[in-house]
């Protein structure tokens, strides 16, 4: 419900902010069947909400697993379909945690759903 309401103004923010945007095979964005979507960013955060704003259906990102600290964020965090992924830098005693969210990955597929992963990443 929460990400449908904020998907609204984030289609028309985003018509507003980013006036150009190319895509090459808008054919993709009608696929049915699940779709995995592995890209290279250079803001997360703004990537993430293109990509929601460009697909009809829900589009589900993993994120930084440090994010998601406490039940209120947490909930926030999940009703807008952001599912958390740890990385050893986070503590390796929440590397466990990342099954549950491979698992909810799993589910998303066998309804055909979309998951956006970034790739990880240093920049010198």
């Amino acid at each position: 419900m929460l990400y449908s309401l904020v998907k609204i103004p984030a289609k028309l923010a985003i018509k507003f902010y980013c006036r150009d945007i190319a895509i090459n095979k808008k054919e993709m964005l009608h696929l049915d069947g699940p779709l995995l979507l592995a890209v290279n960013h250079p803001n997360s955060f703004l990537d993430a909400i293109i990509f929601c704003t460009l697909f009809d259906k829900p589009v589900y990102s993993l994120a930084r697993g440090d994010a998601f600290k406490g039940k209120f964020v947490t909930k926030l965090l999940l009703a807008l379909k952001l599912l958390p992924v740890y990385r050893v830098s986070e503590g390796v005693e929440n590397l466990e945690e990342n099954y549950k969210t491979f698992d909810h990955c799993k589910e998303i597929f066998k309804q055909n759903g979309v998951v956006l992963i970034f790739s990880e990443g240093k920049m010198h």
